[in-house]
Parts: C-alpha cells; structure tokens; sequence
C-alpha cells in the first residue's frame, strides 16, 4: 500500500462474517489516477536530467505510467477508462446477417460489426441459434434417404462403386 501522500491506493475495511460466528475484516484495494501534482514532479524530474527507473523509485509510482505520461497528448489529465470497442450489437442486424452470410465465422462476424468474438457469440445465443451440428440417422429426409438407397442399389447392380456414380 502506498503512502497517503501519492493517494494512489484506497483500502476499504468490510466485516463479514465467519461460520464460526466471529467476523473479520476484509479490504477491498480500489486503484485510483495519480494526482496531477505528482505527474508533474515525475516529468520535471525526468526533464531536469533524472532516469525514468529512478523517478520510479523515488516517487514510488510504475515505470509503464511514466512512459504512458511521456507518450500521452495531455500528461497531466488521467485516461478515461473503460472499454475501447463498443460493446452493444444490434440483434436485428445481427439476425439479418446471419441471414445473408450463414457460413461465416465468429471472427469475421466481429470483424464486420467491429466487437469481440465473444460479444457476437453472445449475441446468436441471444437470438436462438446453436453451433453447427450434423444431423444423426433419426433427423434425416427419409425420402431422401430411400432415393439414396434406391440409387446406391442400382449402383451396386450395374458394378460400380459408392465413388464412381
């Protein structure tokens, strides 16, 4: 935990209680931006000639916020944070999609509607569809099956094999 003055680290005690009846505490560790003061003695210290390892060590932050501070626009206002992509998919134009384009994967899916593969699999378990599944012996056309038969006993009459009509 750090020290207070970098507020960078909150602790938040809980009581729950045990099957014993006796109860503890339990801390819940939020993270939370670094003040703008501290980013700019980081930067001032790195511009007056000081390494990004031992501005690290000396203001007790990580090396990747300094290089994220260095590389960024604006230094000195924290990101905002959240999801990068956009998480919501239209379940119509989805269905319509899969209409038009049956055979295409999750990727390309994602790909088109720019989400996750995860977020479009969600999203046709939503609507109702399952993944591929071949048909078994019970599930089949039998009239199909009976003119297969049919044509696969001529076949064999006329001396030709399964591969070759």
């Amino acid at each position: 935990m750090l020290d207070s003055t970098h507020n960078a680290l909150t602790t938040y005690g809980k009581h729950k209680k045990q099957r014993d009846g006796f109860s503890k505490v339990c801390y819940t560790v939020a993270i939370m931006a670094h003040p703008s003061d501290l980013r700019t003695r980081v930067l001032q210290f790195i511009e007056n000639g000081g390494s990004k390892t031992e501005a690290a060590k000396r203001f007790n932050v990580g090396r990747t916020a300094i290089y994220r501070w260095l590389s960024a626009k604006d230094p000195l206002t924290p990101g905002k944070p959240g999801p990068r992509t956009p998480r919501l998919l239209d379940p119509t134009a989805l269905a319509e999609h899969v209409k038009v384009h049956p055979d295409q994967t999750l990727k390309e899916r994602a790909r088109h509607f720019g989400v996750s593969p995860a977020r479009v699999a969600y999203g046709l378990k939503r609507l109702g569809y399952t993944r591929k599944k071949t048909l078994g012996y019970k599930e089949q056309c039998p009239e199909k099956r009976a003119a297969y038969q049919k044509q696969l006993a001529t076949a064999k009459a006329s001396g030709k094999t399964l591969c070759q009509f």
